[in-house]
């Protein structure tokens, strides 16, 4: 009897099966031209050295910023870095490469990709407008989205798995649902995922509009990692086995 052959990963990314994961730039954008764009290279290219380009790219990108006559070449490489940090987890689920060290790289890159061009764009705005006070939106929104990322990690690795398969503290999702009414809903009603913000900054860095996009980034951060933090909380207070009580 021959073996079977194992079925074939598909290549081309799909829409996700939980609504809350449904992100507009990242489903409808940076994914898909992440799989033209590495299509070539999708059976050979390490997901760990996309990784670090998606690095250099945005650190050169937030650098060339404060360079006179640098913004078009700036928001190339950013938009460059948004869509090579989609295509090296997709490359790594075509491989079957998936590994601690790549997550722990990706989300490394993310903190130090925002936390540097965060800054940047708020010493932008206070240098076009000349009042201080910009200064303090890029830091806040830097830290409304570290907070994003330390509370949804923090809670799952204390959360029990909901599964024997699935990543504690997060739902398994069945991947033959598209939940399509609820998924647009949350794609267009919160642009201000992820990857949503580097079209912000490309969009509205291209009109040089850096105080509108400063604050935009630093509300929207701030209410998003509130969200996440109170959320997580809740999710870990369900979760805390309970003593029944004392009958008398």
């Amino acid at each position: 009897m021959s073996e079977k052959t194992p079925p074939k990963k598909p290549w081309w990314p799909g829409l996700p099966g939980s609504a809350a994961d449904w992100e507009l730039t990242s489903n409808f954008i940076s994914r898909p031209l992440a799989a033209v764009l590495l299509y070539p290279v999708r059976a050979s290219a390490s997901p760990n050295l996309v990784t670090l380009l998606s690095l250099i790219a945005g650190l050169a990108g937030a650098v060339l910023l404060l360079v006179p006559g640098g913004l078009t070449g700036a928001l190339g490489l950013l938009f460059l870095a948004m869509v090579l940090d989609d295509g090296d987890g997709q490359l790594a689920r075509y491989q079957g490469r998936s590994s601690r060290l790549g997550s722990f790289l990706d989300k490394s890159v993310d903190v130090v990709r925002f936390g540097l061009l965060f800054p940047i764009l708020s010493w932008l705005a206070v240098e076009q407008s000349g009042a201080w006070i910009h200064g303090m939106a890029g830091p806040l929104a830097a830290f409304g989205l570290m907070i994003q990322g330390y509370s949804k990690w923090l809670a799952i690795a204390m959360l029990p798995p909901t599964d024997a398969t699935s990543t504690p503290g997060v739902p398994a999702q069945d991947p033959g649902r598209r939940p399509w009414a609820s998924g647009l809903s949350v794609a267009f009603l919160w642009p201000f995922h992820e990857c949503d913000l580097t079209v912000w900054i490309c969009a509205l860095g291209a009109t040089r509009q850096w105080v509108a996009l400063v604050w935009i980034l630093a509300v929207s951060q701030l209410i998003a990692g509130a969200a996440a933090l109170f959320s997580r909380l809740w999710q870990v207070w369900r979760a805390e086995p309970r003593q029944a009580e004392p009958r008398a």
